[in-house]
């Protein structure tokens, strides 16, 4: 059997390896070996395929000879060329003695310990860091060691990013971060935008000092690599602290912040849980596919725990401060913002928000915002204004709908946009989010297992708005959305694939959603699909990382990565028992004598007196 004779329906999805007669699924998010068994499901899982094309593969897999499979698979040697469309992971750990590799520091060390006995040892000394690959990643990952010289990542493999690159010698560090930075073709787009040679040294200044005091292994990690937050960030001549108070939520003094907030959350949002609660089954199949000709089996539905929506919805309060906040800080929000005639039209053609990127607001912090988008939020700006001094209840409800509207359509419109391919953060929301990324407690950029949770949050609320925008159940005038029914569409014209759909209703849902909210495109949420696709598939690899560890002196242990010194801890124990007694000495007024305190019976038990409302350790008999 050769790689021809795969149909060709599944030669762009499955990759057969006939010298180990095994499977390979050649997504860029996998790149791993199937299971014959499972394969089928998979595809079906995380890359949403049709049913027919589902049946293909299985159909193509029972037809064959037996595959290799997770119980049976044949290892390659070590210091072969790479296996075709497996990864190919750097930086792993090979054991010098029997050439073993493990892909954790601990791992190779407990191996290290149990098959050679060796306790005290540098891990240097005992390993060498090599690149190698697996059939199927995970916990129990078969590695084995390959060349990293190869020419062709289509013919031999896919090089996954170094976590920490040694630069080789005679070769300045400071290069080897600034040039891959400075070489982008973001990063010589944006440095157009400095005007002065005087801002241009200051900026080339700021960022050498920046990368020379950043964490070399995290910023070279496949993770950044593939968000190209580097790129973002090296040209603002700002450290990391700084940039995150950008995002934060409304402080107590923005009164106006808090104002657009609160109708956000307490009318915009509503009005989209509504909408979603009255919306036909099949929409909701349609919306929560990120396919454009694929439904999914799972409906969208409102989130269970009020407490994430609660989640979701701040991150777009954030993103409506970011904005705002950055025009403030470089004077670029104008007091009477113009308005165009066609600036009220309802019906907008699908290329009308590239066409306006021509006309762009580019901020020094790299940030764009469209002539439409700028126009926009310099108008919700002085609404809030003119309305700051009253709260969102004392507001008339004109008021509130005419920013609300206004609001709603800024944001339809930050995501309703087209960006190029290699430039993605020239989107005002992918700008926000690659400043989410800043982890402002630790003062590092987050990793794929931080970060995920806040590109599903945005990607929820995304859809709402979408929905909102297309079939808004109560309407909203001001910009020219119509109230839409339930009754307007019968069912049988939305889910038969053979008939054309005539609805007005599901032709506008479809035509938004397809435009803006499905992979494949040069949109915003397209990008952030990409990226969460990609933070879950080296979730899965990686796995969760451990909260608390300790050096190997046990003299310093690491809560989230900051250092807590036991003699500091033990000290600090002292100073609280201190403070206790010198309380407690307070409370009985002077009075001096034995305190017999391990006679005390308390527990934190719940039975029996102890679950009684209002009882507590002074009123038990004992005592």
């Amino acid at each position: 059997m050769s790689t021809t004779s795969i149909p060709a329906a599944l030669s762009a999805h499955i990759y057969y390896n006939a010298e180990f007669n095994i499977l390979c699924c050649k997504d860029a998010a996998c790149l791993h070996a199937l299971e014959p068994k499972s394969a089928a499901r998979h595809y079906a899982e995380e890359h949403h395929f049709s049913l027919a094309l589902r049946k293909t593969i299985a159909n193509y897999i029972q037809a064959n000879e037996e595959f290799s499979c997770r119980n049976n698979q044949v290892q390659p040697p070590n210091g072969l060329q790479p296996q075709p469309f497996l990864q190919i992971h750097h930086d792993l750990y090979q054991c010098k003695r029997c050439l073993l590799v493990k892909s954790h520091p601990k791992s190779i060390r407990q191996h290290i310990n149990a098959a050679h006995m060796l306790k005290n040892f540098a891990l240097g000394e005992e390993s060498n860091r090599v690149a190698a690959q697996t059939w199927y990643p995970g916990t129990k990952a078969v590695w084995w060691q390959v060349e990293e010289a190869i020419t062709s990542q289509s013919e031999v493999g896919t090089r996954m990013p170094s976590r920490s690159r040694t630069p080789a010698s005679g070769q300045n560090v400071e290069n080897t971060l600034r040039l891959p930075i400075l070489s982008s073709p973001q990063s010589k787009m944006l440095a157009k935008m400095a005007k002065d040679e005087k801002w241009q040294v200051e900026q080339e200044e700021r960022q050498r000092l920046y990368l020379a005091e950043a964490h070399n292994a995290d910023r070279l990690s496949p993770w950044l690599n593939m968000t190209g937050w580097l790129d973002v960030f090296s040209i603002i001549p700002q450290p990391l602290s700084k940039l995150a108070r950008l995002i934060r939520t409304p402080a107590k003094e923005e009164i106006g912040l808090q104002l657009l907030g609160e109708i956000f959350t307490d009318f915009i949002v509503p009005r989209c849980m509504e909408t979603l609660k009255n919306a036909p089954h099949p929409y909701l199949t349609w919306l929560a596919s990120p396919q454009e000709s694929v439904d999914q089996a799972k409906p969208f539905t409102q989130l269970q725990a009020n407490s994430s929506l609660r989640k979701c919805m701040r991150f777009w309060v954030q993103y409506i401060c970011y904005i705002i906040r950055s025009l403030l800080a470089e004077k670029a929000l104008i007091e009477d913002p113009e308005t165009d005639s066609d600036d009220d039209s309802d019906e907008e053609d699908p290329q009308l928000a590239q066409a306006s990127m021509k006309e762009a607001l580019v901020l020094k912090s790299g940030l764009h915002l469209t002539r439409e988008q700028h126009t926009l939020i310099c108008r919700i700006h002085l609404l809030a204004a003119r309305v700051a001094p009253l709260r969102f209840s004392d507001l008339d409800e004109a008021v509130k709908q005419q920013v609300g509207a206004e609001l709603l359509r800024f944001l339809t419109l930050s995501i309703r946009q087209q960006l190029h391919l290699q430039l993605p953060y020239k989107s005002s929301p992918m700008h926000f989010l690659a400043h989410m990324g800043i982890d402002a407690t630790q003062n590092a950029l987050r990793t794929s297992m931080h970060y995920t949770g806040i590109l599903a949050g945005v990607l929820y609320i995304s859809r709402l708005l979408i929905l909102e925008y297309s079939l808004s159940v109560t309407g909203w005038p001001a910009i020219g959305i119509s109230a839409f029914s339930a009754q307007q569409t019968p069912d049988h014209k939305l889910v038969s694939e053979e008939t054309p759909v005539e609805d007005s209703c599901m032709k506008r849902f479809q035509l938004e959603r397809c435009n803006w909210l499905v992979q494949g495109k040069n949109t915003p949420i397209s990008t952030l699909l990409r990226q969460l696709a990609y933070g879950k598939m080296l979730n899965r690899i990686e796995g969760t990382r451990a909260t608390v560890t300790w050096n190997l002196s046990l003299t310093r242990l690491y809560f989230k990565e900051h250092p807590i010194d036991i003699g500091e801890f033990k000290t600090a124990v002292k100073k609280i028992i201190a403070d206790a007694t010198e309380v407690l000495n307070k409370l009985l007024l002077g009075v001096q004598g034995k305190r017999h305190l391990d006679k005390i019976h308390d527990t934190i038990s719940n039975s029996g007196l102890w679950g009684t409302t209002g009882f507590n350790f002074t009123r038990h008999p004992v005592n």
